[in-house]
């Protein structure tokens, strides 16, 4: 609409792939004495979960500074079974963010295979879907995702992008609502999970503009 100041929602998730800013809280080995010497003398045997504890938080230190090809460096360096979820989905955002759609996809189809069905990797899965154009396939794993979370907002939003790109209008207009009903639970300034930093507040104003807009086109159209 001519002189509307606030851009399209979807278009505001679906352009960026970012995490939400959490904080990653590194331990000092100095900090803790370790009865009989120094702590760094200490050989500390590294379990497979110590090893995906350490991935994800390098890749999130990474992510955390924009830096996306040292984030697809470090998790394409590691071996599959020491990287977590978290770190898996860091490289499908960094591919996403970099514009690698396909290499993105198969990350997270490799995601799926080893830590099984996971929300925000359907979501993911849904949004690079639909900027392929296949609203379709995105809509049934954006279902998929909220089969999982009910409560997944951005995830609700995806698929009301989809049902509207593939002429269902009324559906769309539903997903919106229920992501409204969501987002009205949370404090204005609260981080919605996995919408790259946006606020409840952000986030209900462009569920807003969707909706009103929606509404506008379908009486335009009868």
């Amino acid at each position: 609409v001519a002189g509307d100041a606030v851009a399209d929602p979807l278009e505001e998730l679906l352009a960026g792939l970012a995490v939400n800013g959490e904080e990653v809280v590194h331990a000092d080995a100095g900090d803790d004495d370790v009865a009989g010497g120094d702590a760094g003398d200490v050989e500390v045997p590294v379990t497979p979960e110590g090893a995906a504890l350490a991935a994800d938080a390098a890749l999130l230190d990474a992510y955390a500074s924009r830096d996306f090809d040292r984030v697809i460096a470090l998790a394409e360096a590691a071996a599959d079974g020491s990287l977590g979820v978290q770190a898996w989905l860091l490289w499908v955002r960094a591919l996403a963010n970099q514009g690698c759609l396909e290499d993105a996809m198969q990350v997270a189809t490799r995601a799926a295979q080893r830590h099984g069905p996971n929300a925000e990797l359907l979501f993911l899965d849904a949004v690079l879907l639909l900027q392929g154009g296949r609203a379709a396939d995105a809509a049934l794993l954006a279902r998929r995702a909220l089969y999982l979370d009910r409560r997944m907002i951005v995830a609700h939003m995806a698929l009301a992008d989809a049902e509207q790109r593939t002429g269902n209008v009324d559906a769309a207009q539903r997903s919106l609502r229920n992501a409204a009903v969501l987002l009205a639970e949370l404090a204005p300034d609260a981080y919605v999970p996995a919408s790259d930093g946006e606020t409840a507040g952000r986030l209900a104003e462009l569920v807003r503009v969707r909706l009103r807009l929606l509404n506008e086109n379908t009486r335009a159209n009868t």
